[in-house]
């Protein structure tokens, strides 16, 4: 959710950007936090290798059993 919030912020705040500067750094700051958002709602099982995460569902997946769950 709270990568929701920065993505929806960034992308207002490169348009009221004063400068050309700010602007650019906005501009990086929405797509970094869309490549983010986008990485994190695909549904999956983290694998082994991925030690911090090994075994733990995605927000994702998270999301999806708990739309089955409700259906």
């Amino acid at each position: 959710m709270t990568l929701l919030l920065l993505l929806i912020a960034s992308y207002l705040a490169r348009y009221f950007a004063a400068y050309a500067g700010i602007h650019y750094f906005f501009n990086g700051l929405f797509y970094l936090n869309t490549f983010q958002f986008l990485a994190t709602a695909v549904p999956l099982i983290y694998p082994n290798w991925y030690k911090p995460y090994a075994g733990l569902p995605s927000d994702g997946y998270q999301m999806l059993s708990l739309l089955k769950k409700n259906i």
